[in-house]
């Protein structure tokens, strides 16, 4: 029984090796069949080149090798399999595997071509060298007053819109086609000709009316931004609302203003207004503006005005004309002309009484009228009294008329705004001290028909230049060399004169008078006991020589 079950065990073996058998040769047939229909991709990498598309073969099989591709300024060498272009690759090699061939290239020199355009009136364009089979670039279109660019076409006859895409092959001309059209004009008109004349004003006026100007485009096409200005010596006295102008339409307006400016001296000013743009656009015309002095009959009438003026500066001084018969008294009484002036000094006045009949400034007539910056005497004037314009620290110009025949002591002391003065032909007397403390003053001028005074350098001196009367306070230099002439140095001659530092002394006979301090420090002491020579000191304080 067991011999039996044994044999039955071996007889399932023997099948099952017969089986696995069987089966093993239909799993190797399969195989077979599979790889047999196994594909692979072949790249080509051009290297710059034209496209090339690539190819799936089966396994085995070989890649077909494709037409050459192109490239510019290059001839093509060969398909390499390696990137590094050192082994050539054999097309008819099985392909067992996906791979990338390489073209090579040899370089060659490119040949080129020369692109001419012809514009037919319009304006320059330049050529272009192209190489060969790259394109031309379209050029920014060419200018023609009058007419539009159509297009560019290759023949002169003007019938082949040419492409800017076509290879250049060889050398070409390309020619412009125009068509008309209206031809653009510009131009500007303003509401303004000539002259344009603001109403008078007088001295002191309040702010003026500004005058609008229209602007109207008379072409066919927009103006462009327009810019306005001023010109003239006295375009600094006129102001215009805008200097610049957005553009205009055609048929369309704009608009801009132009007033005086306020605090102008007594004058006749004048401009010209000018609009003007690209394309030749332009236009003017002219502005003027008189300022005309106020003119008063009395001084209470002026006290009145004044009164109600408001307060102003120097440089914007009121400009007043004022005829009277006498100036009402010194400056200490009521009603005067100076007690106006001094009860009202933060408003500045030049005052203008040529009209006047006065014969004379009086004693201390202006004293300490700080706001006082001007004035004309006029002509009945002989004499100027005491310290008739002390203190009057705003006065920057006197205009003493020849009728004057005496200056008295200190007139003009301590007028810090003076820069210079002229005596005239007639005065015959000047007391000590007249200018003393004008800080300002680089010069004091004579008539040259006076014939009891000259000036030198802007000094003082009797007629014969034995004595000096005044030297300026704000005269520039540090040292002065006294004339051999000079025996006297007046009373006060070089008082504050804050810039001298030493003198030099030729004669051992000056008088210097020593009441008054006469050379400040030991300066008078030094020429006394040393006579002729150079003398260092600082000139400050009061200096009284007889």
């Amino acid at each position: 029984m067991a011999g039996k079950h044994v044999f039955l065990g071996l007889s399932v073996l023997l099948c099952l090796l017969i089986g696995a058998c069987s089966l093993g040769t239909d799993i190797d047939t399969i195989q077979e069949r599979l790889s047999k229909n196994k594909t692979y991709t072949i790249s080509f990498d051009s290297n710059g080149g034209s496209s090339v598309a690539g190819q799936t073969v089966k396994t085995g099989e070989t890649a077909t090798r494709p037409a050459n591709p192109t490239r510019s300024g290059y001839t093509f060498d060969y398909w390499y399999s390696n990137s590094g272009l050192t082994t050539a690759y054999n097309f008819s090699t099985p392909v067992t595997r996906n791979i990338t061939l390489y073209a090579k290239w040899n370089s060659v020199s490119a040949t080129t071509y020369t692109v001419t355009f012809e514009s037919n009136g319009g304006s320059y364009i330049a050529t272009q060298t192209v190489n060969s089979g790259s394109t031309v670039n379209r050029p920014t279109d060419p200018i023609r007053n009058g007419f539009m660019l159509d297009n560019w076409y290759s023949d002169s006859g003007l019938t082949t819109v040419y492409s800017f895409s076509t290879p250049v092959t060889r050398n070409i001309t390309l020619y412009a086609k125009w068509n008309v059209v209206i031809a653009p004009t510009y131009g500007v008109t303003l509401s303004e000709t000539g002259t344009y004349t603001f109403p008078a004003a007088t001295a002191g006026y309040a702010a003026q009316t500004a005058r609008s100007v229209t602007v109207t485009n008379t072409g066919n096409q927009a103006t462009g931004a327009l810019t306005a200005a001023l010109s003239g010596s006295n375009a600094s006295s006129f102001t215009l609302s805008s200097t610049s102008i957005n553009s205009i339409a055609a048929s369309g307006t704009g608009t801009f203003t132009v007033v005086p400016n306020t605090g102008l001296a007594v004058d006749t000013y004048t401009a010209t207004v000018t609009v003007s743009g690209s394309n030749g656009i332009t236009a003017a015309f002219n502005v003027s503006f008189t300022v005309g002095d106020t003119v008063f009959n009395s001084i209470a009438a002026f006290r009145t005005w004044l009164s109600g003026q408001p307060d102003n500066t120097a440089a914007t001084a009121y400009t007043v004309k004022l005829n009277v018969n006498d100036l009402g008294g010194n400056v200490e009484t009521s009603g005067s002309l100076g007690y106006v002036l001094r009860a009202n000094n933060s408003k500045y006045v030049s005052l203008d009484l040529s009209g006047s009949t006065i014969t004379s400034i009086g004693d201390i007539a202006f004293a300490g009228c700080t706001s006082l910056t001007g004035i004309i005497i006029p002509n009945n004037v002989t004499s100027i009294g005491y310290n008739a314009f002390s203190g009057c620290t705003g006065l920057t110009g006197v205009t003493i008329p020849n009728s004057v025949t005496s200056i008295g002591q200190e007139a003009f002391v301590s007028c810090s705004g003076l820069t210079s003065i002229t005596i005239p032909n007639n005065v015959t007397s000047i007391g000590p001290g007249v200018f003393i403390y004008c800080h300002s003053l680089t010069e004091i001028n004579v008539a040259a028909g006076n014939s009891a005074f000259t000036s030198e350098n802007g000094i003082l001196y009797n007629k014969d230049k034995t004595k000096i009367h005044a030297y300026p306070g704000g005269k520039a230099g540090t040292t002065f060399n006294i004339p051999d002439s000079v025996t006297r140095i007046g009373d006060y001659a070089f008082t504050s004169c804050i810039g001298l530092t030493s003198v030099t002394f030729r004669s051992a006979n000056i008088a210097i008078n020593d009441s008054g301090g006469t050379f400040p420090g030991d300066l008078r002491a030094k020429y006394l006991a040393g006579g002729i020579g150079t003398y260092t000191t600082k000139i400050r304080g009061i200096m009284r020589c007889g």
